[in-house]
């Protein structure tokens, strides 16, 4: 069975990933519907999570220097393709 899994944004890739995995191999068919959700959940929260720690121990960095670092880390991504 070939199902997609993707991992949400923000630190909990392992755990998306993980648990997608876990449901797939682990579970019947009919419980992977049950599954899959329950690992996206999981992941949101150790993302949640892991943002609240780093919130913590970086509150010196506003959210305007955050989001100017993460637009200039996606435009350098899309241009790698490009350049070579």
């Amino acid at each position: 069975m070939n199902l997609p899994c993707v991992a949400p944004a923000g630190g909990g890739y392992v755990v998306g990933v993980a648990g997608c995995l876990a449901a797939t191999w682990l579970l019947p068919r009919a419980g992977i519907v049950i599954g899959i959700p329950l690992a996206y959940a999981a992941a949101y929260t150790a993302g949640l999570i892991a943002a609240a720690v780093l919130r913590r121990r970086l509150d010196r960095i506003d959210g305007h220097r955050l989001l100017t670092d993460r637009y200039r880390g996606a435009f350098a991504r899309s241009m790698a393709p490009v350049h070579g």
